[in-house]
């Protein structure tokens, strides 16, 4: 499972913004929505992944569909997967790509965030190399608490840690650091994740609402660290 959705949650992201993308729409779906019921099953967490998918999927394709429902749906599958396989790699004492699939996380989450303060190029600065990642979430932070975000700075030091940990960290220690900055990794993510979600409903631009399951969802996840 981990590997075929995986590839599946790309496939979507290429589907949606990658123009080149020459894969077949209607099994994509269909294989979002078996592995949805899959890592359901896997977490335990009793459809709150999978009736969110079957919610987000019911327009496919549809115009208005890529513009609503389509990024809270990639969003949805790619934090909880990410943190989720970020988990069993941390069982598996993959601890480097635990770490890595965590930051990736919290990054996702950064640019969703960008998204809805409207701050957007902030994204094309940091992923054109104009900045680093440092000065990324300082800048956000900076809009966010512009914005009213009580928590903008906390959701920076949090961020900062997540996206350090799994992107520049001395992997050339003991197993038992490596475990723990892991655990570390994830942990900031997954609040990164929720913390996320509820600035967005903070600034009117809430990804929808299927996301009033996510902290049930990324505590089955952690439930699991």
């Amino acid at each position: 499972m981990e590997k075929r959705m995986g590839r599946d949650v790309k496939a979507l992201h290429d589907f949606l913004w990658a123009p080149a993308w020459k894969g077949d729409p209607d099994q994509l779906e269909a294989n979002l929505r078996e592995e949805a019921e899959e890592l359901d099953a896997h977490l335990g967490a009793e459809g709150a992944l999978s009736r969110n998918v079957e919610k987000l999927t019911e327009a496919w394709g549809e115009e208005e569909w890529r513009r609503q429902q389509a990024p809270a749906l990639f969003e949805l599958l790619h934090h909880t997967f990410g943190l989720a396989s970020a988990v069993d790699m941390q069982g598996r004492r993959e601890y480097q790509g635990a770490a890595t699939n965590a930051a990736e996380v919290a990054e996702s989450v950064s640019i969703g965030l960008c998204g809805a303060a409207g701050c957007f190029p902030l994204v094309e600065e940091w992923e054109g190399g104009r900045i680093d990642g440092e000065t990324f979430a300082k800048e956000l932070s900076q809009v966010l608490a512009q914005k009213g975000i009580d928590r903008a700075r906390d959701f920076q030091r949090l961020w900062n840690a997540a996206v350090e940990l799994g992107r520049e960290w001395d992997w050339n220690t003991t197993q038992e650091r490596r475990a723990l900055a892991a655990k570390a990794a994830v942990a900031n993510a997954a609040w990164c994740a929720v913390a996320g979600v509820e600035i967005r409903e903070k600034l009117g631009a809430a990804p929808g609402t299927p996301y009033r399951d996510v902290p049930g969802l990324v505590l089955r996840v952690l439930a699991r660290l």
